[in-house]
C-alpha cells in the first residue's frame, strides 16, 4: 500500500503530525510536497500554478492507495485532473481544511464553476472542515451528502512549557493573511493614538499606516511566537462582508496556548473555538466596543480570562483532533466499501 499527504511546505524530519496519523491509521505515508506556502508578492504565481500542475504530475506519474491533502488545492485538483482523464477511482481522498468562498465577480463565477466541478465529480470520499456550520453550508451549497463532510477543532502541538517566558510588553498583536479585516483594525488604531499595534501578515504591505502600527511581513516561526509571548493580548479581526468561513483559529489557539487574552470578531466559527467573557472576548467591527474592551484589559478586568484560556486549550486544542478527523473518516470509508 501506497499513502501520501499533499503539503505546501517542507516538514520537519520529526514532523510530530506524520508520527501521530501513522501510529493512529496503522499506515505509512510519504511525504509529497512543494515548499511554497510562503511566496507572497510577484513570487505568488509560482504558489497558484503549483496548487493546479503538482497534482497533475501525480495523477499522471503515480498511483497512490491513500491521499491526505494537508493543503486543500492540492487535493482539489488532484481530483479535477483524475476527473478531466476520466481515471478510475482508485484512490481515497481526503480534503483537510475545506473552505470555500463564493466571489461576486466575472472571475468569481469561473472559480464557482470549477469547484462544483471538482466537488460534484465524484473523486473526493471526505472533506474536513473547522466548523460543523460550515459542513452543513457547504453540503446545500454544493448538494452534495452530509457525510461526505467531517468537523474537527484545529490542534497545535503544546510549546508553552518550553518557551522561555518574557516580559508582557505594550504593544497588542494581530496576526495571520486569511478573511482578516485590516482595514478596521488600523483605522480604529488611528483614533487611539496612545496604543501600540504589531501586524503580522506576509500577504500585504501597507504605507498609510498610522504612526503607532507597525506591519511586518516577514516574520515566521519561532520568531512570531516571541511577539505572542510579549504582546498584551491578541486581536483578530475578520472580514463579516465574506461570510461566515473558518478563519482566525490558529492565532486564536496559539494565544490561548500562551496564556494571551484574545479579542475576536464574533462569527459563526469563532463562537466554536471562544466561549466570551470567559476564554476569550468576541466582539462586533465597531470602534467604540473595541476601544472599550481594550480599556478594560488595561485596568485588568480580564485578568481571568487567561487562565481559563489555557485551560480550554490543553482540554480542547492540544490533544489529535485532525488525525482523529481522518482516522474517523478512513475507516468509514472503508466500512462504506465493504
Amino acid at each position: 500500500m501506497r499513502n501520501a499527504i499533499f503539503l505546501d511546505f517542507k516538514p520537519s524530519d520529526e514532523w510530530e503530525f506524520l508520527k501521530k496519523l501513522e501510529k493512529s491509521t496503522g499506515k505509512k505515508y510519504e511525504c509529497v510536497f512543494a515548499d511554497t506556502h510562503n511566496l507572497q508578492g510577484s513570487k505568488k504565481v509560482l504558489r497558484y500554478l503549483s496548487y493546479i500542475f503538482v497534482p497533475l504530475y501525480y495523477v499522471i506519474t503515480s498511483k497512490y492507495d491513500i491521499i491526505i491533502a494537508w493543503q486543500q488545492f492540492y487535493g482539489l485538483f488532484y481530483a479535477f485532473w483524475s476527473r478531466v482523464f476520466k481515471r478510475d477511482k482508485c484512490t481515497t481522498l481526503i480534503v483537510l481544511t475545506f473552505i470555500y468562498k463564493k466571489k461576486d465577480s466575472i472571475r468569481g463565477v469561473v472559480y464557482d464553476r470549477l469547484m462544483k466541478y471538482i466537488v460534484e465529480g465524484g473523486y473526493i470520499d471526505k472533506f474536513i472542515c473547522f466548523s460543523d456550520e460550515e459542513c452543513e453550508k457547504y453540503s446545500k451549497y454544493f448538494d452534495i451528502d452530509i457525510n461526505k463532510f467531517a468537523s474537527c477543532k484545529l490542534d497545535i502541538e503544546d510549546s508553552f512549557n518550553s518557551k522561555k517566558q518574557i516580559e508582557t510588553g505594550e504593544f497588542y498583536l494581530s496576526a495571520g493573511r486569511s478573511n482578516r479585516d485590516y482595514d478596521f483594525l488600523c483605522e480604529a488604531f488611528r483614533k487611539m493614538p496612545s496604543r501600540k499595534l504589531v501586524v503580522i501578515c506576509d500577504s500585504e504591505t501597507r504605507s498609510d499606516l498610522p504612526k503607532n502600527v507597525i506591519w511586518l511581513n516577514d516574520v515566521h516561526g519561532t520568531e512570531y511566537l516571541n511577539y505572542i509571548l510579549q504582546c498584551r493580548a491578541v486581536i483578530v479581526p475578520l472580514n463579516t462582508m465574506c461570510g461566515d468561513i473558518s478563519a482566525g483559529q490558529m492565532v486564536i489557539i496559539q494565544g490561548m496556548m500562551y496564556r494571551k487574552i484574545v479579542v475576536a470578531t464574533r462569527t459563526i466559527t469563532t463562537e466554536e473555538y471562544i466561549e466570551d467573557k470567559k476564554s476569550g472576548i468576541l466582539i462586533d467591527n465597531n470602534f467604540l466596543e473595541l476601544d472599550e474592551v481594550l480599556d478594560n484589559i488595561e485596568e485588568e478586568q480580564y485578568e481571568y480570562i487567561k487562565q481559563y484560556a489555557r485551560d480550554c486549550y490543553v482540554e480542547k486544542y492540544s490533544k489529535s483532533n485532525i488525525v482523529d478527523a481522518i482516522r474517523t473518516a478512513l475507516n468509514e470509508i472503508e466500512r462504506d466499501f465493504i
